[in-house]
């Protein structure tokens, strides 16, 4: 839901909010730090539905999104439009 309300053109409805760049990169090395600790045991991360990498891949995108909106209008606060490479959640 956060990336495609960063889309470009969409408008925020009164209820929503979107989540800070910090916030994402903090669940993000969360989500990384949850799924070493079920590997650690001997699970594997898809017997408990937690599709680590797809989750990583959309947190990515959606920092990516901040990312190059800060570099073309030059504030932090803002996120509506961009792509980009971000890599290195773990």
């Amino acid at each position: 839901m956060q990336k495609d309300m960063m889309e470009p053109g969409r408008q925020l409805q009164r209820s929503q909010t979107l989540i800070t760049k910090e916030g994402l990169e903090k669940m993000g090395k969360e989500l990384v730090r949850l799924c070493d600790g079920i590997e650690r045991h001997g699970l594997v991360d898809y017997q408990y539905g937690v599709w680590e990498q797809q989750i990583i891949e959309i947190l990515e995108a959606c920092i990516d999104q901040y990312e190059a909106n800060e570099e073309s209008s030059g504030n932090s606060g803002t996120a509506q439009t961009g792509s980009g490479s971000h890599q290195g959640s773990r």
